[in-house]
């Protein structure tokens, strides 16, 4: 006892029973007869009056044990189990001694009870080398009827053997060590009942009895017999392919088909549970897909043992992956021969239930059964019916025959394809049901990657570029990779004797065909043409499409396929990225899609020429660049680029091509002009294989500004209005907007007198603007012109000469203070009375006659006129004027005149100082020959 001041001391305790049995007497205590767990309580009076309790717990354990749990010692031990079973360990058997706990109604796998089934399991700590299972037989049976499956996962070793009959009773004997004197029954001259050379028996172990009696053929009495009917019709169930080895995978689709139309994306097709049962349970899957253990049948493909089909159908995980995926709950059931398995259909396909049986060699769906009159016969001796296989049948899907989807095979025959040459003592059944019996979701028509048939990835030139390779070895089980060295695109995909099948009424489908990147759709296209005349076929319960049925579709798939490169384009993708290609089956009526298969492929866009800067619309006058890409590279000025039809508007080297993508545009045009330009480039980085790529696009010159150019002689000050010369389907005001100096917003360019100017005025078209094409702008355009102001004359701009005079006349240009231009050499110059010859760079005018005469120098449209050592083209006619007068002067006497000239005062009157200056002319014949000044001098004007 312990003290509050942490002391201890022993006590004396009063002891009683308080559960278990026997008894006690002050410190001794007596065990029961029987096995038990004894509870006993101590009690001691404390010094402060309270009474303060332990307890303590005893096991009390014997050879025979009543019961489910008790000790194992080298002396052994005898369990009489709650379920009818015996269990005997002979003595020596275990070499220490450890608890065994025996649990009923539980297996390895999990495997649900049969009616006539009993199963338990044990966990055992210790090796034990002998075990002895008994159970009361009925009177008239035989060993054969009892039989006994023993799991051992921990040890990788599965026993079955038939029972010996000794003294009523059923006894199965395992032994790794027996001999004479051991305590048991000598063998006699069978060994059928002991099963001898196994490993010791430790861990984990399932035992599963089954008892062929009456008991066990209950439901067959109740649904045959009592019901006086011959079969159980078969059930609409939905149907699939197998490819290579997978039968397994196929019927697991089935089942979980016919529960559900919306299976997970993970898990709803056979490669997809192929795929995720290698993944996530590491079992062996060979490149054919069969489920592999240490007994794989190279030869068949089949397992060669029981250990090997329940090692490799656990890790498949079949109820447990079924759950998890599409929360369909399935059960497992062992079926350890043909009767049972019979027993076992007949119950569930009475509830409308199907069956997944796999056997050593194959796996099939049981969906009916027949058992005509005189396929089994009742013997008295036993107590039950004898079944008589060869004239009983199952209703199947078998999925390795594609010439029925279903059909009708006798019993003796199903175990024949179901074990490929297993003899019948040796075979055991794995099934697996669910208890749903509503499966109201389902839909009978189904759709799949094809067996026999495939799906190829055509390229432009034709070549298959890639197929569906199902190969089981590889991690992702269907991965196609299309490409081609870079030098082809997918131009087609193609699927041949994809199979369909249907096991309902008539129905209408179509195909429908889409290309995904994960969630992002990138095409998808109506096929209906799923038979050899271009009809959707009707599916019907008397035919089914088949490969030998015109079970195919051929998908000329041209527009999706553009679909999908346009929209690699449209996105810019250049790395390799995954796509799906889903298939689907669809309901013409609803719409719906009955069921779908997809295929996942890499794909990287080959190399190929893209022009990426191609501007749909421009204005005349501009510069258009063009730019070219192939793959990755920039090759702008590596392509061969050529106008189709050039003219007189595109400026080429006269065969249309033009370098660097760099077209220029000039002149003037009154309407939306289209030229094609087409892009050339060649590959050479294969010595071998140069291949040309060629991509062709189109361009719209709009007419710009009108006039484009003009020049002008700013004698006077003007205004001049512009215009823009495309046409456009709106509010001219609001979609054009012109800028620039010396204009306003409506267009009209202005200048004042004796102005020198050079102007670039821009009309800019608005993004989105609609041309009388129909076609919209998908961005701002600008057109431009360029305007010029001369303040510009003739020098001199007046003069008078005498008819015998030559005189020069000079074109200048006012270019500012004390800079003045000369153009006279580039003008054309004309008069109406004389001749103009340039000497000198001066035009020299002659007259021919007297009178008034126009000097005419022309500035042809075109010209060039240097402009600050720039030569600038004129933009339109100029015309300069000079007006010239041309006298004649002749002698009308010989007599010289002499005049006398004498000053006078304003009133007349002579003056006496002839120092004052005084203005006069004179005239001959009528004409002003001058004026001048004298003070007091004679003045004398002589005709010659």
């Amino acid at each position: 006892a312990k003290f509050t001041d942490k002391t201890t001391a022993e006590v004396s305790l009063s002891w009683i029973v308080s559960s278990g049995g026997g008894s006690i007497v002050g410190t001794t205590y007596t065990a029961p007869n029987n096995v038990a767990t004894v509870k006993l309580m101590g009690t001691f009076n404390a010094l402060d009056g309270s009474a303060r309790s332990v307890y303590f717990t005893l096991t009390i354990y014997g050879n025979e044990i009543y019961g489910n749990r008790g000790m194992v010692t080298p002396e052994g031990a005898k369990f009489n189990l709650t379920n009818g079973i015996t269990v005997e360990i002979p003595p020596n058997s275990a070499e220490e001694t450890f608890e065994v706990n025996f649990e009923i109604d539980r297996s390895y796998g999990n495997f649900k009870v049969l009616q006539g089934q009993i199963i338990f399991s044990c966990n055992f700590m210790k090796k034990i080398s002998d075990i002895r299972l008994t159970r009361s037989a009925k009177s008239g049976t035989e060993g054969m009827d009892y039989t006994i499956a023993c799991i051992m996962p921990d040890i990788n070793e599965v026993m079955w053997q038939d029972a010996i009959m000794r003294d009523s009773q059923a006894v199965f004997l395992i032994s790794s060590t027996f001999m004479p004197g051991n305590g048991l029954p000598a063998p006699g001259h069978s060994p059928s009942w002991l099963t001898t050379g196994y490993k010791k028996i430790i861990g984990k172990t399932s035992f599963l009895f089954y008892f062929n009696d009456e008991i066990a053929q209950e439901q067959f009495k109740k649904e045959i017999i009592s019901s006086n009917k011959s079969e159980i019709s078969p059930i609409k169930w939905p149907f699939y392919l197998q490819y290579k080895n997978t039968c397994w995978a196929a019927t697991w689709l089935m089942l979980m088909k016919g529960y559900s139309n919306n299976l997970s994306n993970e898990f709803d097709s056979i490669y997809k549970i192929v795929k995720e049962v290698k993944k996530r349970n590491n079992i062996g899957i060979d490149i054919e897909g069969n489920l592999i253990h240490a007994g794989i049948d190279s030869d068949t493909g089949g397992f060669s043992n029981k250990a090997d089909l329940l090692w490799s159908l656990e890790r498949a995980r079949v109820v447990q992956l079924t759950q998890e995926y599409n929360k369909i709950t399935l059960n497992a059931y062992y079926c350890d021969n043909i009767d049972a398995l019979i027993n076992f259909a007949v119950e569930m396909l009475s509830q409308k239930i199907p069956i997944k049986v796999d056997g050593f060699g194959h796996s099939s769906l049981i969906i009916g059964f027949e058992a005509p009159i005189g396929s089994y016969e009742y013997n008295n001796s036993k107590k039950k019916y004898d079944y008589l296989i060869d004239k009983m049948f199952f209703w199947v899907n078998d999925p390795f025959l594609c010439i029925r989807k279903k059909r009708k095979i006798s019993v003796s025959d199903f175990i024949k394809v179901m074990n490929q040459g297993i003899t019948q003592k040796e075979l055991c059944y794995i099934c697996y049901a669910s208890d749903k019996k509503n499966f109201a979701a389902q839909t009978l028509q189904t759709i799949h990657l094809p067996g026999e048939g495939k799906i190829e990835f055509v390229a432009e030139n034709e070549r298959t570029i890639s197929k569906t390779n199902i190969s089981f070895l590889d991690s992702e089980i269907v991965r196609v990779i299309p490409g081609d060295a870079g030098l082809s695109k997918i131009a087609d995909i193609q699927m041949f004797k994809i199979p369909i099948f249907s096991n309902d009424v008539q129905k209408d489908v179509q195909v429908k065909s889409s290309i995904y990147n994960h969630a992002m759709l990138m095409t998808s296209e109506i096929c209906t043409r799923i038979n050899s005349t271009g009809v959707c076929k009707t599916f019907s319960t008397s035919e089914n499409l088949s490969t030998t049925d015109e079970c195919l579709i051929v998908l000329n798939s041209e527009e999706l396929i553009t679909k999908f490169n346009n929209k690699i384009k449209e996105l810019n993708i250049t790395t390799e990225q995954e796509y799906t290609l889903l298939v689907e089956l669809i309901d013409v009526n609803t719409t719906t899609a009955l069921d779908t298969f997809d295929v996942c492929f890499n794909y990287k866009p080959p190399k190929e020429l893209t022009i990426t800067s191609a501007p749909k619309h421009d204005f005349i006058g501009n510069n258009v660049q063009f730019q070219a890409k192939y793959g990755d590279t920039n090759v702008t000025n590596a392509v061969v680029w050529k106008v189709m039809k050039p003219d007189a508007n595109v400026i080429t080297d006269g065969q249309g091509v033009f370098a660097g993508g760099f077209l220029k545009t000039t002149g003037e045009i009154s309407a939306i002009t289209e030229y094609n330009i087409l892009a050339s480039y060649t590959d050479y980085t294969d010595p071998n294989l140069h291949v040309t790529f060629t991509q062709e696009v189109k361009l719209k010159l709009l007419p710009g500004i009108i006039p484009s150019k003009r020049t002008f002689i700013s004698n006077v000050a003007q205004s001049f209005q512009l215009a823009l010369g495309t046409k456009i389907m709106g509010d001219r005001a609001t979609c054009i907007e012109w800028s620039g100096d010396s204009i306003n917003s409506s267009g009209v360019y202005s200048f004042v007198a004796h102005e020198n100017r050079k102007d670039q005025i821009t009309a800019r078209l608005a993004k989105g603007t609609m041309l009388p094409t129909g076609e919209t702008l998908e961005t701002d355009l600008f057109a431009r012109a360029t305007m010029r102001v001369y303040d510009m004359h003739l020098d001199p701009r007046t003069k008078m000469i005498d008819i015998k005079e030559k005189y020069p006349f000079d074109l200048k240009w006012n270019a500012g203070p004390n800079n003045m231009v000369y153009f006279t050499n580039q003008a054309e110059w004309s008069c109406s009375n004389g001749t103009i010859e340039i000497t000198n760079d001066r035009a020299v005018y002659t007259p021919s006659k007297p009178g008034v005469d126009i000097i005419t120098a022309k500035i042809a449209e075109g010209t060039f006129i240097r402009e600050n050592s720039n030569d600038v083209i004129s933009g339109n006619d100029l015309e300069f004027t000079a007006e010239v007068t041309v006298v004649e002067i002749k002698v009308l006497e010989q007599t010289p005149l002499v005049s006398r000239i004498e000053p006078v005062d304003a009133e007349g009157s002579p003056m006496s100082n002839y120092r004052i200056e005084k203005e006069f002319s004179v005239s001959v014949d009528s004409v002003t020959l001058g004026a001048t000044s004298c003070l007091g001098a004679s003045v004398f004007f002589s005709s010659t």
